[in-house]
C-alpha cells in the first residue's frame, strides 16, 4: 500500500502507538499455542519495537498455562508479563482467582487489566466485583440498542468500553457509522475505551481476513482512522465527520509529522494526540505485533 505522508515521523509514531498494542497472538486469526505467543511476546518485549508493547491478553482459564510455559523460557525474569486477562462467567469467583494467581506468580508479573462482556446495563451492573483500583476493567458490549445507557452503567463502574471493530468474517465488522456513534458516545458521556479486533493496516481498505492463503477478502479499519476518529471525536461531535475518517482509504490524506498529524483539513497537535491516547483511545488487541508496524513507514526501533 502507498505509504501515509510523513510516517517516518518518530514523534508521530510513538504519540500514536506507545504501548497500544495488546498482544492476543492465542486468537484468530494467528490462533498460536501459548508457547508460541509467549515467546513472541517475550521477543517483542526485548527487542527494539517494545515501546509499541501493550499487555499479553490471555483467557482467565490459561493462566497457570501461561505462567508454566513463560517459566520455561529463557530471558523471561527480564521481561515485565504485563497481562490483559478475558473474564469468564462468573466474576466473584474470577476475582478471588486473579488474586490468588498473582500471589503465586511472583515477581515481574503484572494483571493491568480484565476484559469482560456485558449485554445490558444490568449485566454490566453484575461485573462490580471486577471493577476496582487493583486493575482496568473494560467492558465488551454490543453496538446498536441502548448503547449509551450501557455505556452510562460502564462510567458508573469506573470501567472502560471495549469496542469490537472486526474479526475473520466480514459480517464481524461494524459500519463506520456504527463505529463512529459508538466512538462519539464514549467521548459525550465520557468513558474511556479500547478497540479489539481488525485493526492490522495503518489505513483502511480491503485486506484479506485471515492468514490462510484461500482467505476471504473484507473491508477493514486502519488503526490510524480509528485512533485519530477518537481524537476527533473529543473536540467535534458531528457524527458524519467522524464517520468520513473512518471511512477514509487514501493513505495521501493523512499527514504525520513532528509536531502536527493532519487528516485533510484536519490539524492534530502531538500532545492532543498523546492526552487521547493516555486519557481516551487506550490501544487496540492484535493476534499481529508486526504486522500493524510493518506497514506504517518507519524504521524498526525508531
Amino acid at each position: 500500500m502507498t505509504a501515509v505522508a510523513g510516517s517516518r515521523s518518530v514523534k508521530a509514531q510513538h504519540a500514536l502507538l506507545e504501548g497500544a498494542i495488546d498482544y492476543a497472538g492465542l486468537f484468530p486469526p494467528a490462533s498460536l499455542g501459548m508457547a508460541d505467543a509467549a515467546r513472541n511476546y517475550l521477543a517483542y518485549a526485548l527487542g527494539a519495537d517494545a515501546w509499541a508493547l501493550g499487555r499479553f491478553v490471555v483467557p482467565a482459564a490459561r493462566l497457570d498455562e501461561l505462567h508454566g510455559v513463560a517459566g520455561a523460557l529463557a530471558a523471561a525474569d527480564r521481561v515485565p508479563w504485563r497481562l490483559s486477562v478475558l473474564a469468564g462467567a462468573s466474576p466473584v469467583a474470577e476475582d478471588q482467582q486473579l488474586r490468588a494467581f498473582l500471589s503465586r506468580a511472583g515477581a515481574g508479573w503484572s494483571l493491568d487489566a480484565i476484559e469482560a462482556k456485558a449485554a445490558s446495563a444490568a449485566d454490566v451492573d453484575g461485573l462490580a466485583p471486577l471493577a476496582h483500583s487493583a486493575w482496568r476493567l473494560y467492558v465488551e458490549v454490543p453496538f446498536g440498542g441502548d448503547l449509551e445507557r450501557v455505556a452510562h452503567a460502564v462510567r458508573s463502574l469506573g470501567a472502560n468500553l471495549k469496542l469490537r471493530t472486526g474479526g475473520v468474517t466480514a459480517s464481524a465488522f461494524p459500519t463506520a457509522g456504527a463505529l463512529a456513534h459508538a466512538i462519539l458516545t464514549c467521548a459525550r458521556i465520557p468513558v474511556p475505551f479500547k478497540a479489539t479486533a481488525g485493526l492490522h493496516h495503518p489505513v483502511r481498505a480491503d485486506y484479506p481476513l485471515t492468514y490462510a492463503l484461500d482467505s476471504a477478502s473484507g473491508t477493514m479499519f486502519g488503526y490510524l482512522n480509528v485512533l485519530l476518529a477518537a481524537v476527533l471525536a473529543r473536540r467535534d461531535f458531528s457524527e458524519v465527520l467522524v464517520t468520513q475518517l473512518l471511512e477514509e482509504r487514501e493513505p495521501s490524506a493523512f499527514a504525520l509529522g513532528d509536531d502536527v498529524l493532519r487528516w485533510r483539513a484536519e490539524v492534530f497537535g502531538i500532545e492532543e494526540v498523546r492526552a487521547v491516547r493516555a486519557e481516551f483511545a487506550h490501544g487496540f488487541g492484535s493476534c499481529s505485533f508486526r504486522e500493524p508496524l510493518e506497514e506504517f513507514g518507519a524504521p524498526a526501533g525508531s
